[in-house]
């Protein structure tokens, strides 16, 4: 009946009144998803232009660590990401790549220097890792302080290994008792004494 009727009445009145606002959701809700695909694709481009340009930036390095570094040190091993920045400009990536080109090479003339020939090889092959001549002195020194230990222990070993032979074979073996034959004088006096 009645209270239906009211209710009936109530929704359409409210369908009346929100239809120009759900009209206008539906716009607003369709202009939002065009803004959002044109800000993607220009997202997109952007990132793609910022990595072309990197990617150029990168191959600029190279080159020029190739005709003016040292071959023996790959890019990868001086190359700091901050010179593919935009505000890293070329003159600063370039000067800081020769003054790393510097320090190398006044590294290798320090390590050339040492001795014995056997130190100068191991920490170029070491320095080529880390690039870091303090540490690969310091690595020698472990290194050098390992090798003395496993010498110490070896010859400590060796040691107890000769001493071990040595009480062998001053260890008498146990004397296998040879009875001389008893003689028939002998057996009289065993005799005579007998109880």
């Amino acid at each position: 009946g009645y209270v239906k009727s009211i209710d009936e009445a109530r929704k359409s009145i409210k369908k009346k009144w929100t239809e120009p606002l759900d009209e206008y959701e539906k716009a607003v809700k369709a202009q939002t998803a065009r803004i959002n695909e044109v800000r993607d694709k220009i997202d997109r481009q952007v990132k793609e232009y910022e990595t072309s340009v990197k990617v150029a930036k990168q191959k600029r390095i190279t080159e020029w660590w190739q005709n003016n570094g040292i071959s023996a040190f790959p890019i990868g091993k001086v190359m700091d990401e901050r010179y593919l920045n935009a505000t890293y400009k070329d003159a600063m990536w370039q000067k800081d790549l020769q003054a790393k080109k510097e320090k190398i090479r006044s590294d290798l003339a320090a390590i050339a220097q040492l001795s014995p020939a056997e130190k100068v090889d191991w920490c170029l092959t070491q320095y080529q890792k880390t690039m870091d001549l303090g540490s690969t002195l310091e690595a020698w020194e472990r290194e050098q302080e390992y090798r003395r230990r496993a010498e110490e222990l070896k010859a400590q070993e060796e040691a107890r290994k000769q001493a071990e032979v040595k009480a062998a074979s001053e260890t008498v073996p146990p004397a296998t008792a040879t009875v001389p034959p008893v003689t028939q004088e002998e057996k009289l006096y065993r005799r005579a004494f007998k109880v």
